[in-house]
């Protein structure tokens, strides 16, 4: 708790800083839980943005155990950012993990690199690998983008220990040079995407076409997956009704040319507004990954008191041990107090009656969230 206490002291002082100095901008925010008959967690975190630079940090432990920590650095110079992180633990080697990062804006075309050391197990032995993109934003309506693999993939990696995991951005797969691994090839228009997927030395592993088609009512979301084993098309049709959605989740599998070999639902998602609330039902028929694991439905009302201001309750049927009955209930109030100051709390109630009490509370100055 003493490195905690620190920290905050030090986040005050920041933050008064901020508030007096013209352009800076400051976040700190502390979250706690408390289960019932476990040991409690916590998590702090401060970000400092004085353009063009801003830098984060973020501590998380158990009661009076920190274990793992964060640091962040980045630079924004408009056509050129970059930016640096590392995390390391409080029981095993120095560093964990620690990211590079350069981009670049040329005529509308973005140039991302990224280099990513990490120690998954806590051996003492750093992997490396990196990954870069060039192309088009990917928010711009229509575009096109390459992507290469050497040696790490824009996918998250857990590290394990001590006392839980941590989880980062990039996962890099081994090795001492930056050998080409593989490459993804896409491009999108309005409504659909396509991508090309090529590993070294194998080739071509996939060919994957997405799009959707509107009809009135009727919205169909497709995606058709070629591989050099078969093929999949994936079909989710939904209704929106005006006041409400219901989505259909289906998959229909079939051969060339056009010999349909399968279909399965997989389950449905029901919107509805009300009011100032809305109100979301999912089902998963038979275990994919509609509904966290191993529940089989959800339930989920979100009630919007005022802006910043929101209560929600989100309750989970079915499991290992239920089968259709109640598995549990997430109570959660988030309020906003004068834009500046965030509080929140919430409950976990399961069976066997409370499983957990949660707190936070962020204080942001500034243009910085």
């Amino acid at each position: 708790m003493r490195q905690l206490s620190v920290a905050v002291i030090v986040g005050l002082l920041l933050l008064s800083i901020a508030q007096a100095g013209a352009g800076i901008g400051m976040c700190l925010s502390s979250d706690w839980r408390f289960p019932v008959g476990g040991v409690p967690t916590w998590e702090a975190a401060g970000k400092l943005g004085l353009p063009p630079v801003a830098a984060g940090w973020r501590l998380t432990g158990d009661w009076d155990t920190p274990r793992w920590a964060e640091f962040t650095a980045q630079a924004d110079a408009g056509t050129f950012r970059g930016g640096w992180s590392h995390v390391w633990d409080t029981a095993g080697p120095t560093l964990r993990y620690a990211q590079a990062e350069m981009e670049l804006v040329t005529g509308g075309v973005v140039s991302r690199w990224v280099w990513a050391w990490a120690d998954p197990e806590g051996t003492g032995l750093l992997d490396f690998g990196a990954w870069g993109r060039v192309g088009w934003r990917e928010d711009f309506p229509a575009g096109w983008a390459m992507t290469v693999d050497l040696g790490a993939t824009p996918a998250q990696l857990e590290l394990l220990g001590p006392g839980r995991s941590h989880t980062v951005q990039f996962s890099p797969i081994g090795g001492e040079s930056l050998l080409l691994h593989g490459a993804t090839l896409s491009a999108w228009w309005p409504h659909w995407k396509a991508e090309a997927v090529f590993a070294v030395p194998e080739g071509l592993e996939e060919i994957r076409l997405s799009g959707k088609i509107r009809a009135g009512i009727l919205t169909v979301n497709i995606e058709h997956v070629y591989t050099p084993q078969g093929s999949s098309l994936t079909v989710k049709p939904s209704l929106w009704l005006g006041v409400g959605g219901f989505i259909i989740h289906s998959r229909v599998t079939w051969d060339p040319p056009l010999i349909i070999s399968g279909f399965r639902v997989l389950g449905f998602t029901l919107h509805c507004p009300v009011g100032n609330a809305s109100v979301e039902l999912t089902a998963d028929l038979g275990g994919h990954g509609l509904v966290r694991s191993p529940h089989v439905l959800r339930a989920t009302v979100r009630v919007r008191v005022t802006r910043g201001t929101e209560f929600s309750v989100v309750t989970w049927f079915g499991g290992a041990e239920t089968l259709w009955g109640w598995a549990g209930t997430d109570l959660s109030l988030k309020a906003s107090v004068g834009g500046l100051l965030t509080l929140s709390t919430g409950l976990e109630l399961g069976p066997t009656g409370l499983l957990a009490w949660e707190a936070g509370v962020s204080v942001c100055l500034g243009a910085v969230r």
